[in-house]
């Protein structure tokens, strides 16, 4: 008795999990060449703006070293 009341409980714990309804978001494959290219557009966007950010903040150094440069040399 005791050892059908364990297997019972055993199969019990290993079973729910197989039986569990699976998240909307799974199963839904890889995604198509429309999607990674328009993934990789998005990202490499995003890398631009980083960029560009990077060179106006260069910029802006260089003027503020230029200026401290004159007021140096006055």
């Amino acid at each position: 008795m005791k050892k059908n009341l364990l297997a019972l409980l055993l199969a019990g714990v290993f079973v729910a999990p197989a039986i569990a309804d699976k998240p909307e978001w799974t199963g839904k494959g890889k995604p198509s060449d429309e999607q990674k290219a328009a993934h990789q557009a998005a990202m490499q966007a995003k890398e631009d703006i980083d960029d560009s950010e990077d060179r106006i903040k260069e910029k802006e150094e260089k003027e503020e070293k230029e200026e401290k440069k004159k007021v140096l040399a006055n």
